[in-house]
């Protein structure tokens, strides 16, 4: 496994996940700066739940790598928008591709409202 150490399937989740796809425009945060980076990255997501989601990004990125992430809501046009901030805390490559399952763990304060 590339970065972190959890499996991707392993089931250490606080809350129920519900499959979502919507996209996803991920955005690194530079901490020496308290900024976010210029580079801005395309995903999908694949589940969410109150603390955290599942993407799928077409670049692996470290554990604790702390991001910017902008969802689309519910498949309505891209400038509708919701934004958190979080850190990645695995990146599982898939074999035989150039993407990358990232998991997502919402910054202090950003819990939602758990999936029904």
């Amino acid at each position: 496994m590339a970065a972190g150490s959890a499996a991707p399937d392993a089931d250490r989740r606080r809350d129920p996940r519900r499959s979502i796809t919507h996209g996803v425009r991920l955005q690194v945060i530079d901490p020496s700066r308290d900024i976010t980076a210029p580079s801005r990255y395309q995903a999908v997501s694949r589940d969410i739940s109150a603390h955290g989601m599942r993407i799928l990004a077409e670049r692996t990125f470290p554990a604790n790598t702390p991001i910017r992430l902008a969802v689309e809501d519910d498949g309505h046009a891209s400038d509708e928008l919701t934004f958190h901030t979080g850190s990645i805390v695995w990146a599982h490559p898939l074999p035989g591709e150039r993407r990358c399952l990232l998991g997502i763990q919402f910054g202090e304060g950003e819990a939602l409202p758990t999936p029904a």
